[in-house]
């Protein structure tokens, strides 16, 4: 009587199952950690708009605003990014607050960036409550050798105009004058007092 063939069994080993499922879990981990991108969320916290340059083009964040941007995970983002205020003439009021960015896009989820200035800035408000149009302002500190001036017209309107960020030093003081030949002179701006440590702003009023 001819001997039966083994009969083939067509189950798979448990090992090869679990090896698959490994190797799968595998390529799930690699294509996250290469491919899967992440949001770098920037945040202003200033009370002016930050122009922040990102893959060759210019974007803005508006006063507490935010901008999303997307960046594959162990990605160095190096960057600069700025605030300022322009005249009318597009000349530069204060001093120009640049940040120099450098991060790595190192976590499984996304990320907040604050932008935001330190207790040694400010930014300049001036109220003109008086009887004439402000034409001359300076923002000086004599011990610091630190001044700036402009000509630029402050209407009487009780209404703030931003000035731009200058240093909070002892001894700062702003001037202003009308145009009458310079003779009004108004020095309320003595003497300021910085009340915050973080996107402080002074409120300088002459009446």
């Amino acid at each position: 009587m001819p001997l039966r063939e083994p009969t083939k069994s067509n189950n798979i080993p448990m090992s090869a199952v679990l090896g698959g499922i490994g190797a799968l879990i595998a390529l799930f981990f690699i294509y996250h950690w290469f491919f899967q991108k992440h949001t770098i969320t920037f945040r202003n916290n200033t009370l002016t708009a930050i122009y922040i340059e990102l893959d060759g083009k210019m974007d803005t964040i508006p006063s507490g605003g935010t901008f999303d941007y997307k960046a594959k995970n162990g990605y160095r983002l190096q960057t600069q990014a700025a605030t300022y205020l322009l005249n009318t003439k597009a000349g530069l009021l204060g001093q120009k607050m640049e940040w120099h960015i450098d991060t790595v896009v190192h976590a499984w989820s996304n990320f907040d960036f604050p932008l935001y200035l330190g207790p040694k800035y400010f930014l300049l408000r001036v109220v003109n409550n008086s009887a004439s149009n402000i034409y001359y302002v300076t923002v000086s500190a004599q011990d610091f050798n630190y001044k700036y001036e402009y000509n630029i017209s402050i209407p009487n309107n009780g209404r703030s105009y931003d000035m731009g960020y200058y240093r909070a030093l002892t001894g700062l003081k702003v001037d202003a004058w009308n145009l009458d030949k310079k003779e009004l002179i108004w020095t309320e701006g003595s003497n300021l007092t910085y009340p915050h440590l973080y996107n402080q702003y002074v409120s300088v009023p002459f009446k």
